[in-house]
């Protein structure tokens, strides 16, 4: 008999509090698709939702992997899984040693196990955990061979903090695989609220949905922290989590890109990689996203992070490198005519010089285009004092105020603009 942790191949107890996410558990279990992969980054409640899941099926075997390093390894702990459930299940991975010399050796045990899990006279859910605590690349190569071809008594779910990898691409793009992400996995504003027993839009907005966030914040109130207090007490607990599950498992070179790209709020590959002088940024950031490192893309070929991991990412970042970082990202703008995200920066840098330069480069086009919002904003944040020593600004203030139909102010712009 082969020793596995029970921890290891039974159901986790869900918590009394946990929110039951019966439209996810449905578009599993009630999908002609088989195949189930969840991934989202740590404590999205992947492992939650797996186990409501399970127990939402008549019959499921569990499997948390666990640094796995050794095909036989796996297909014995995977056996002793599908025993807890059924014990009848006849299975002996080491009957097949002699054929662990062959090329196909893989296959040859994927299929001897596929068949005895056939003779299984139920349908049941197979819950796979953790599937990207996987060290060996056969135990991956094995778990790709289930999933594409499943028993037939069989829907198989997996569980991960990465994407799926690349040779379920296949399955992926015919459409095989019922695939939740860290969007469907976050909480929705109705279920913060019913979670904090109160509907508070600042708390949804801090932690955007994060399971772990939300609850974390649900403690501190249930034990007497005010509202107001709720961000300061709980962010400190949640950055070091995310330090701890997320930082410390990657490179220095990494890191030191998440810190210095911490500093920009939606930040572009061409623009990181000329402001932090490198030729990849595009490559890494599609990498976070898949491996679910709060990475988000938000269209347009921006990304941005998670707003409670890019504080804790900022929480460490050296300020006046951070305040260069963003002068640089200010001037790459400006010189690519990409004066709407030049501007952010310079209204944040309080930086009226480029501010002047912004407006002057593209107030007439702006004008033409309507975008008088913008404009209107910009001439706001100049000090009335630096407006009156550029006659050039004056004029194109002038312009601007004539057209949106304030023609007392645009005269007294041409009035001191005269005086000059």
């Amino acid at each position: 008999m082969f020793n596995v942790p029970s921890a290891r191949i039974r159901v986790p107890k869900t918590a009394g509090g946990d929110i039951v996410r019966r439209s996810l558990i449905d578009t599993v279990l009630n999908n002609p698709k088989k195949l189930a992969y969840i991934h989202a980054g740590a404590g999205f409640g992947k492992t939650t939702l797996l186990a409501q899941i399970a127990n939402s099926a008549p019959n499921a075997v569990w499997l948390s992997l666990d640094g796995e390093d050794d095909i036989l390894t796996f297909a014995n702990s995977l056996s002793e899984a599908i025993k807890q459930t059924f014990p009848g299940f006849d299975f002996s991975p080491s009957e097949y040693l002699p054929f662990s010399g062959k090329d196909n050796f893989i296959s040859i045990l994927a299929v001897a196990l596929i068949c005895a899990i056939e003779t299984i006279p139920a349908d049941f859910v197979l819950v796979l955990d953790d599937v990207h605590a996987i060290e060996e690349a056969e135990v991956t190569k094995f778990i790709t061979y289930l999933f594409r071809f499943p028993p037939k008594n069989a829907r198989i779910c997996l569980g991960s903090r990465v994407a799926p990898w690349n040779d379920l691409m296949p399955l992926r793009i015919r459409g095989e695989i019922t695939e939740l992400t860290q969007k469907e996995l976050a909480f929705t504003k109705e279920e913060t609220a019913e979670i904090i027993e109160f509907n508070d839009p600042s708390i949804y907005a801090t932690t955007e949905g994060w399971p772990l966030a939300v609850r974390s914040f649900k403690v501190l109130l249930e034990n007497g922290v005010s509202l107001s207090d709720i961000p300061a007490y709980g962010s400190e607990a949640l950055y070091a989590y995310l330090l701890h599950e997320c930082i410390d498992n990657l490179p220095g070179e990494l890191v030191d890109f998440l810190k210095q790209s911490a500093c920009f709020d939606e930040p572009d590959a061409p623009m990181l990689d000329a402001v932090l002088n490198k030729k990849n940024t595009r490559f890494i950031l599609e990498s976070l996203v898949s491996r679910n490192i709060f990475t988000i893309k938000s269209g347009g070929g921006f990304y941005r992070y998670h707003s409670l991991f890019q504080k804790s990412l900022q929480e460490t970042m050296d300020k006046p490198q951070k305040l260069l970082l963003r002068q640089k990202a200010a001037r790459y703008y400006y010189e690519k005519q990409q004066y709407s995200k030049s501007a952010q920066y310079a209204l944040d840098l309080k930086d009226n010089q480029l501010l002047e330069k912004i407006i002057l480069a593209c107030y007439r086009d702006y004008i033409k285009a309507g975008n008088f919002n913008e404009l209107r904003i910009w001439f706001q944040a100049l000090p009335d004092q630096i407006t009156e020593l550029n006659p050039r600004i004056l004029v194109a203030k002038g312009v601007f105020l004539s057209v949106v139909g304030n023609f007392v102010q645009a005269k007294a712009c041409r009035t001191k603009h005269c005086l000059y």
